[in-house]
Formats: C-alpha cells, structure tokens, sequence
C-alpha cells in the first residue's frame, strides 16, 4: 500500500445558484470529495 496521497485545491467564483449547483454536480460525479462554498 502507497503511503503517497494526492490531492488538488481548485477556487473558482460562481453566482450562488451555480456555486451550489457545481458543487452538487461535483461530489454526485465523485468528481470531488467534499466542496465548500464560501461567500466573498
């Protein structure tokens, strides 16, 4: 077994409807494992 773990940090901007859109889309595709959606 690898002791080696990946991972990536990706930020984008979005309106809050496509936010929470992407991120639903995302976590359902198993695209990403968690998504935080932060107000700016």
């Amino acid at each position: 077994m690898s002791t080696e773990t990946d991972f990536v940090v990706v930020c984008c901007t979005a309106a809050p409807g496509e936010a929470e859109s992407l991120a639903r889309a995302l976590v359902e595709e198993h695209l990403a494992a968690c998504v935080n959606i932060a107000s700016v």
